[in-house]
């Protein structure tokens, strides 16, 4: 029996649409962030929202993933580009964890005040999301 690892190419809708759902959420948390709307940031006002750049982050995996599972291959350079953009903001975030050079990744891009809920800093990538992608 062959066990088969891309499952992109086995069930391409599948990928399409958990592509679309990590596009949906991530605009929402998007819009919630340029809104301030601590719904449509997170769960709830009580839980920690989803970061901007992390929010970015899956905008541009969800988009990829809509479209190669689309198979089309006159958008495979745009896609390989959006990858390389998000592999340097997790990058560039996961050495700021791991040394103690301070790239301020969350702020080149967005400009939003720094807050904490409890020890966790809100509007910062955490770094097992950054660990992740």
């Amino acid at each position: 029996m062959r066990f088969k690892t891309w499952l992109l190419a086995e069930y391409p809708r599948l990928s399409q649409a958990c592509g679309l759902l990590a596009v949906i959420i991530s605009g929402a948390a998007l819009i919630g962030w340029f809104t301030n709307s601590a719904i449509l940031k997170g769960i709830s006002g009580a839980f920690i929202p989803m970061a901007p750049n992390t929010a970015i982050v899956f905008l541009l995996t969800g988009t990829s993933l809509i479209v190669i599972g689309s198979r089309a291959g006159r958008f495979l350079k745009i896609t390989r580009v959006t990858m390389i953009i998000a592999c340097i903001l997790v990058v560039a975030r996961m050495s700021e964890y791991l040394t103690s050079v301070e790239l301020r990744v969350d702020h080149w891009l967005f400009h939003f005040p720094s807050e904490r809920i409890g020890l966790a800093p809100v509007g910062k990538m955490a770094f097992l999301t950054a660990l992740r992608r």
